[in-house]
């Protein structure tokens, strides 16, 4: 039972992960003076709004990893 247990914790680890990995591959990015991504905006207009909305300084451009 205590195997089983730690199975469902490790399963809904990693699904927690594959769904933030999937949130980076949005089409805009945020990027810090830093140079960190946070790729998680649908549309420019998104990623513009949260940049107003955050105190850090950066930029709204294209995730590099997406095709367009």
């Amino acid at each position: 039972m205590k195997t089983f247990a730690v199975s469902i914790a490790i399963g809904a680890t990693l699904g927690s992960v594959a769904e933030a990995s999937a949130q980076q591959d949005q089409p805009f990015c945020l990027q810090s003076v830093d140079g960190d991504l946070t790729c998680h905006f649908e549309t420019l207009a998104q990623c513009q709004d949260a940049l107003k909305q955050v105190p850090i300084k950066g930029t709204c451009v294209p995730n590099p990893k997406t095709k367009r």
